[in-house]
């Protein structure tokens, strides 16, 4: 497992402990307030705040998609168009998103990994 996967096992005593089995997975409240906690008090958006992100960080994913894929003069026409202060906001507001969208980077390697190590205690041979 990575550095930056938490752990989902109860810690095992000592070197050599046996195998843990399916009772030393973590509880899904243990995991919980563990991310919580990892992620500042962070929590996913509600239906409602998923809705409104179509307003502000899908609308920025798209200029950043535009940012890398057009050339770097329609860039450089784009940021002389924005003026200093406009850039300003605009770096502001894609780190609020790029911040945003790896909580979700965290959280979603943290459920694949929960749910692969579930199923390697059922026996499953999940990938």
């Amino acid at each position: 497992m990575s550095d930056n996967v938490l752990p989902f096992r109860r810690p095992q005593a000592g070197p050599g402990a046996g195998a843990a089995g399916a009772d030393d997975l973590l509880s899904n409240d243990d995991v919980i307030a563990y991310l919580v906690e990892a992620m500042g008090g962070w929590t996913p958006p509600t239906s409602a705040q998923w809705a409104k992100l179509s307003e502000t960080d899908l609308v920025r994913i798209r200029i950043a998609f535009l940012a890398v894929t057009k050339p770097k003069d329609a860039s450089r026409v784009y940021v002389k168009a924005l003026g200093p202060d406009g850039l300003r906001d605009l770096l502001a507001a894609l780190a609020i998103t790029r911040d945003f969208f790896s909580r979700l980077q965290v959280l979603l390697t943290v459920a694949h990994e929960r749910f692969r190590e579930a199923g390697e205690s059922d026996g499953g041979d999940a990938g």
